[in-house]
């Protein structure tokens, strides 16, 4: 990459092409690949044999090819090396393209010329923002909370806080809300965070194909509120709203929503919550300082169904180490089957991503509890899939390490 970026020309084969909301300028054999959005935003690229993708915050993930493939995100000095040498490839691409020494292919009826101009602009101010990553952080710090995690499938979904942090927050494995206090937006507030996120991503808001109701647990919000949010929201970005909104629920928030309250919701706009889960072996969840018994989940995903929602629910991969690696693989997988989940519902194994600082660590070695390799993690995980094998729901995995927003 550090190469391209003092090229005083576009690597040989180089192509872009073009289509109405994003630009990809790649060589054949796909050694250089990045991609902006039509407000040149750099989204994604491949250089160096590694993938990476570039959060609205200029966070950079990478990761190695490949299903399994190793993922790291990246610290901002780095991340930034590998912008700036993006925005050395982009400015070389833009002028070649300008002056027709690369080719143009578009994917949409536009005058040639008339195009040929817009992306090479496109590129250049694609550069200048990769160049001057601070001011992304800037701007994404003035509209949201850091969003830390999202479902697999809801990574390119358009988020809307309406509630920032988690209202627990003690669970031992997880320092994603720490230092965010609780709370939630009055309606005043949201609406104005709506015109924040719209003015945040431009017309970049098209490639957003659903929306995600987030912190934590939204949920929490009393019942007229969020009937409020969601209508807002789905007011706001139509096009997205198309795809459904998403939400996290947990079982403290979402006890006390009824069946009938969850129909309410779905029929506002909600398509489908994830709920935590995390062990079906209840001694573990306790260990794990998880404030649940797995009977209160099923009770909570059986209300969500029968209200017409679909549901998502997580599994820790790998929590509590070797000491409960039988029994968390046993009891969960004939939790989750006692579920009877169905086609849209899915399954997602997380594989436990410990901070050094986090309670989890400090108990487990207190506790002498033995974590597991990356094999052995990996290996808990195929068990775990096969052992949910034969349902109608669908498995996925739910990776904490190559999730940017």
């Amino acid at each position: 990459m550090t190469g391209a970026s003092n090229a005083r020309a576009a690597p040989p084969g180089c192509v872009v092409r073009a289509g109405r909301w994003t630009v990809h300028l790649c060589t054949p054999d796909e050694a250089l690949h990045w991609v902006v959005d039509v407000e040149g935003r750099l989204l994604a690229g491949h250089v160096d044999g590694l993938h990476h993708r570039v959060g609205l915050d200029a966070t950079v993930v990478a990761r190695t090819p490949g299903l399994r493939g190793a993922a790291r995100r990246l610290p901002p000095a780095e991340g930034d090396a590998v912008l700036a040498a993006a925005a050395g490839a982009l400015r070389v691409v833009a002028e070649d393209l300008a002056r027709g020494a690369v080719p143009l292919q578009l994917d949409h009826e536009a005058p040639p010329d008339a195009e040929r101009a817009r992306v090479a602009d496109l590129l250049r101010r694609a550069a200048d923002r990769a160049a001057r990553p601070e001011d992304e952080r800037a701007a994404f710090a003035r509209v949201y909370r850091p969003v830390r995690v999202l479902p697999p499938d809801c990574a390119q979904a358009l988020v809307a806080q309406l509630t920032e942090g988690c209202s627990y927050g003690r669970c031992s494995f997880c320092t994603l809300y720490a230092g965010v206090p609780f709370r939630i937006k009055p309606p005043a507030a949201f609406a104005a965070h709506l015109e924040d996120v719209a003015a945040l991503l431009g017309q970049g808001a098209a490639l957003r194909a659903r929306l995600f109701l987030g912190d934590a647990n939204a949920l929490l919000a009393p019942m007229p509120s969020l009937l409020q949010a969601l209508g807002a929201l789905r007011a706001r970005f139509p096009e997205a709203a198309r795809g459904g909104v998403d939400a996290f629920v947990d079982v403290f928030s979402g006890r006390g929503r009824t069946a009938d309250e969850l129909r309410a919701l779905r029929d506002a706009g909600l398509r489908r919550l994830t709920v935590g889960l995390e062990s079906g072996h209840p001694p573990l969840l306790a260990w794990l300082r998880k404030p649940v018994v797995p009977e209160a989940v099923m009770g909570l995903v059986d209300r969500a169904r029968r209200a017409g929602l679909d549901v998502g629910v997580t599994v820790l991969v790998g929590a509590g180490g070797r000491e409960f690696d039988r029994a968390h693989v046993e009891d969960t997988a004939q939790v989750v089957r006692d579920m009877r989940l169905g086609p849209r519902d899915l399954v997602l194994l997380s594989p436990l991503v410990v901070d050094a600082a986090s309670e989890y660590a400090r108990r487990a070695a207190r506790a002498g509890v033995r974590a597991l390799a990356p094999d052995e993690q990996e290996a808990q995980a195929d068990r775990l899939r096969a052992a949910l094998s034969g349902g109608r729901w669908r498995v996925s995995r739910y990776d904490l390490e190559r999730f940017v927003y």
